[in-house]
C-alpha cells in the first residue's frame, strides 16, 4: 500500500464547521481498478456549518445523506440541508445505536471493538438498510455521517469499501485516518461540551471513545469473517442481496 498514494489532497476535505469530511475515492479495488472519487464521502458532525461553507459540499452534489445518529443526537445537532432546489437531496436517519446496544454499553462498559461487534450482530438490518439505500436511483453522490465519523460511519464504510474489492489494509487505513480529525481544537471542544451536557466523564470517554486504533477496524473485519464467513455473507444476512452488492460495486469504482 502506498501511502503518499493514499493520503492526498483531495481525500482531506476541509469545510469550516465540519469535522472528519473524507472522500473515500482513489483507493485500490482490484483488476486495475479504484474507488471513484466524489461518490461517497464520510463526515462527523456538521454542527458549526454555514451557508457560505455549505456552498463547497454543494459542489458535490451530494443527493443523500445517510445519518447514522440516534433521534436525540440529531435534536441537538440537527443535520443542515445540503441540497439546492433541482438536486432531489434527500437525508436518511438510520440509527445505528439500538436501545439494546446502548443499554448493553452501560451495564457491560463495552469499549469501541464490542460496540462495532453489538452493531453488526444487534443493528444488522438497520446496516443493510443504510448499504441498500445507497444503491437506490439517484442516492449518489452520497455522504454517510454520524458524530465522529468513524464508529458507526467506519462500518458502514468498511463495508462499502469490500463491496468495491479494496484490501483489508486500505479498510484499516481508511479508518485511522480519524484519528488526527478528532485532535483538532473545533471537535474537541463540541464533544467535550456534547459529553459533559450527558453527565459523562470527559476525560474517560476521550481516551476510550475518541480514539482510531487501527487494530480496532482490524478486530472488526476479522469478526465479520469468522462470524458471517465473509462481508458478502454478514450483508445478505442483513438482506442485501448479490444484485445490490454488484451495482454498488460498479458505483463505487471506475479504471484506473
Amino acid at each position: 500500500m502506498e501511502t503518499s498514494t493514499l493520503f492526498t489532497e483531495q481525500r482531506i476535505i476541509n469545510v469550516p464547521g465540519v469535522t472528519n469530511l473524507r472522500d473515500i475515492g482513489g483507493y485500490p479495488a482490484g483488476n486495475r481498478s479504484l474507488t471513484r472519487w466524489k461518490t461517497v464521502l464520510r463526515s462527523g458532525t456538521m454542527h458549526g456549518l454555514n451557508l457560505e461553507a455549505a456552498h463547497i459540499l454543494r459542489a458535490y452534489n451530494v443527493r443523500t445523506v445517510i445519518d447514522l445518529r440516534r433521534p436525540t443526537e440529531i435534536q441537538t445537532d440537527p443535520q443542515p440541508d445540503l441540497g439546492s432546489p433541482a438536486s432531489g437531496f434527500n437525508c436518511r436517519n438510520i440509527s445505528l445505536l439500538t436501545d439494546e446496544i446502548e443499554q448493553a454499553r452501560r451495564d457491560h462498559n463495552l469499549l469501541l471493538p464490542d460496540i462495532y461487534q453489538w452493531i453488526l450482530d444487534r443493528a444488522r438490518n438497520e446496516v443493510g438498510e443504510a448499504i441498500s439505500s445507497l444503491a437506490e436511483p439517484g442516492a449518489l453522490p452520497a455522504i454517510v455521517r454520524c458524530t465522529a465519523g468513524k464508529d458507526r460511519t467506519g462500518v458502514i464504510i468498511a463495508l462499502l469499501l469490500r463491496i468495491a474489492g479494496v484490501p483489508d489494509d486500505t479498510i484499516v487505513y481508511d479508518y485511522a485516518l480519524s484519528q488526527k480529525s478528532m485532535e483538532t481544537d473545533e471537535f474537541i471542544t463540541f464533544q467535550r461540551a456534547h459529553i459533559l451536557a450527558r453527565g459523562s466523564d470527559w476525560d474517560y470517554y476521550r481516551n476510550n471513545f475518541l480514539i482510531s486504533p487501527a487494530e480496532f477496524m482490524r478486530q472488526t473485519l476479522a469478526y465479520i469473517d469468522s462470524e458471517y464467513g465473509s462481508s458478502c455473507g454478514y450483508l445478505q444476512q442483513a438482506g442485501v442481496d448479490i444484485t445490490t452488492m454488484n451495482y454498488l460495486r460498479q458505483a463505487l469504482i471506475q479504471s484506473r
